[in-house]
């Protein structure tokens, strides 16, 4: 074989390694949820602003779950900032209880205990695949405990029987009719609870992961990427933008170069990260 025809086969052979294999991405992100407070009282005022001195917008009933956005001081209490109609509004944290994650039970059954310790009383047990409402992270003797909202108030539960809820971004490939597929994963999601990838849904079915793959089509440049995953009831509990764009390093324009001429001059071949 001349050397030319060595060459050729060799980059040839590079492009279909290329083409065929997922193209790494940057490091894949966890994403929260989004934080959310249960209104306690049998009913609170919203106000236009933090402290009794804000007027009043409006007002929330018990049980009713709003996202939180931020938490401001004012005098010696805390407020949630909400959305409420469309506009900004602050209720009081002390008629709310602020939920930071949701986990699942990833155990054949868990004590859940009124205090952060093996010898405190023990209220029920939760089994593999409950979900719970996380408020806090506490360290006591040595071990990590998850401080969880119910029904009857707060409760603890160890750490390491629970995992947390989490929607990574993984990597993305190209494929040789242009298209860039980015795959989604999500982990220990609830059952019941539906993935959103650009507004097409993916139902959970009481699975713990979800890979979804999604044409995104052809990239000149970036595209944002909007994930979400909603609960039961449609509430988002996770809602964050991934951008992918393609990698202009001479390497990846090279790679683009060499995929355009030996596929016929069709292959986009386009080497993307996420971003």
């Amino acid at each position: 074989m001349s050397k030319v025809k060595r060459i050729a086969a060799a980059l040839l052979c590079l492009v279909m390694i290329a083409g065929c294999f997922m193209i790494p991405g940057s490091a894949a992100t966890n994403g929260a949820i989004q934080p959310f407070a249960i209104i306690t009282a049998l009913s609170i005022n919203v106000r236009d602003k933090a402290g009794t001195d804000g007027n009043r917008i409006g007002g929330l009933t018990i049980g009713k779950e709003v996202d939180v956005y931020d938490t401001v001081t004012s005098g010696d209490s805390i407020w949630y900032k909400i959305k409420y109609d469309g506009k900004d509004g602050y209720i009081d944290g002390s008629n709310a209880v602020l939920v930071k994650n949701i986990g699942m039970v990833n155990s054949g059954a868990v004590n859940i205990r009124t205090e952060p310790s093996k010898t405190a009383t023990r209220v029920t047990e939760a089994t593999l695949g409950d979900e719970l409402y996380i408020c806090d992270t506490v360290k006591a003797d040595g071990d990590t405990w998850y401080k969880i909202y119910a029904v009857l108030g707060y409760a603890y539960v160890m750490a390491n029987y629970v995992s947390i809820m989490s929607m990574p971004v993984s990597d993305v490939s190209a494929t040789w009719n242009n298209d860039i597929i980015l795959k989604v994963v999500g982990h220990n999601i609830p059952a019941g609870y539906t993935l959103y990838v650009d507004g097409k849904a993916f139902s959970s079915e009481g699975t713990s992961e979800l890979v979804c793959p999604v044409p995104l089509g052809t990239l000149t440049e970036s595209r944002e990427v909007r994930i979400i995953v909603r609960d039961k009831l449609g509430v988002a509990r996770i809602d964050r933008t991934a951008t992918v764009k393609v990698n202009n390093g001479f390497f990846g324009k090279l790679i683009a170069y060499i995929g355009y001429i030996f596929s016929g001059f069709k292959w986009g071949g386009q080497t993307v990260q996420i971003g």
